[in-house]
């Protein structure tokens, strides 16, 4: 009988569960991007050929709530092969991987009652010769939050302009939930990432504008 050869092709390299998770969001925010340009909510698509690298302009992202963000960074997850298989490390170990995300999913701390975080991420792992999913610790928390919120004025005209000031005190409010659920698990022995998902457009030109990423985080 002959013996057959191992093989490495369909094992993934050893990157960690957050790279995966990060690089999937991204190109799920670029979907949204491209669906919410100004072409897509009502204005006809007119370009010169010369200018199709523009397509990734404008503040289509800005426009996108956080559920459209939410529910595209879902579909990403279930449909990717990247979230669901064999991957090898550094040390020639082989783990089965898998991702299971969820929506709307309530918080367990007392002063919490009634609100639900945007994504809740689970990983887990195959146990070695069985059948059985093992999860691994500290699920994750998400909360999603745009920096500005935009309305649009007139889609003719692509008249997009911001409804008020930037999104700071929500993300302060995201923070302390996250806070208040985190410190609730702990206690309980079961304990949990915490992570915000911030998105948005800035001006590189000017550094100490209040939509810079530093100055928006306090950094």
């Amino acid at each position: 009988m002959a013996s057959k050869k191992r093989t490495t092709k369909r094992l993934t390299q050893d990157y960690d569960w957050s790279r995966i998770f990060i690089e999937l969001s991204l190109r799920a925010i670029r979907r949204v991007h491209y669906d919410y340009g100004p072409w897509g909510v009502g204005r006809p698509w007119i370009m010169r050929k010369g200018e199709t690298h523009r397509i990734n302009t404008g503040r289509a992202i800005e426009l996108a709530d956080e559920p459209s963000v939410c529910a595209a960074i879902t579909q990403e997850i279930i449909g990717s092969a990247a979230v669901a298989g064999r991957w090898i490390g550094a040390n020639e170990k082989e783990e089965e991987r898998y991702f299971q995300i969820e929506r709307e999913w309530k918080y367990e701390a007392p002063e919490r009652k009634g609100s639900k975080v945007d994504m809740f991420l689970r990983k887990y792992l195959r146990e070695e010769n069985s059948k059985k999913l093992i999860m691994v610790d500290k699920p994750s928390f998400i909360e999603a939050k745009r920096a500005r919120v935009w309305t649009v004025r007139s889609f003719a005209d692509s008249d997009m302009r911001p409804a008020g000031s930037d999104q700071v005190r929500q993300v302060h409010c995201d923070i302390k939930k996250l806070r208040d659920e985190s410190r609730f698990r702990k206690s309980k022995g079961e304990p949990i990432h915490c992570h915000l998902l911030i998105w948005g457009l800035y001006d590189r030109e000017t550094r100490l504008r209040q939509d810079h990423p530093l100055t928006f985080l306090g950094g």
